[in-house]
């Protein structure tokens, strides 16, 4: 058996430019009612998390499609759904726990996600659709919240310093 030295990461083979979930930093701002945010990041216990634009869809079903439809997005929402264990102390679940039998302005925050690249979405959001901590006698409690973006997110490209 021949062996490769140095061993190569990354490169064509699989797995080549693959991007870990745990490069994202998703931040709530736990001071929403004051003159500039507080950023704390929801990391600790955060075990995984999904973003989507939750399009709204237009089924156009026209003659001249020969019975194929065309679709337009006349509409969308950025949702980001995040999962994990229940870390008491932690400054953002803490936040996002302690809205859950609120409505209205107590549930709207800012909230801005970095990608890997560092680029940036952000947007004043609102936090939904809390699943409390809970689960099985000998397992930590696990919980699923969404953040739903208010309007367009504003996108802010990563700019390198020259």
């Amino acid at each position: 058996m021949q062996i490769q030295n140095p061993v190569q990461c990354g490169g064509t083979g699989q797995g080549a430019g693959s991007i870990l979930a745990s490069g994202y930093n998703i931040e709530i701002d736990i001071t929403p009612n004051e003159n500039s945010p507080t950023w704390a990041s929801l990391r600790s216990g955060i075990s995984s998390f999904s973003h989507t634009t939750n399009d709204v869809i237009e089924k156009l079903d026209y003659i001249e499609g020969n019975g194929w439809a065309f679709t337009e997005i006349i509409g969308a929402q950025y949702i980001v759904k995040v999962t994990g264990d229940r870390i008491s102390g932690d400054p953002a679940q803490d936040f996002v726990f302690q809205r859950a039998l609120k409505i209205g302005c107590q549930r709207k925050t800012n909230c801005r996600i970095t990608d890997p690249d560092k680029n940036i979405v952000q947007s004043v959001a609102t936090i939904a659709n809390i699943s409390l901590p809970a689960g099985k006698a000998s397992q930590r409690a696990s919980f699923t919240f969404e953040i739903h973006f208010n309007g367009e997110p504003f996108y802010i490209p990563y700019e390198p310093e020259p």
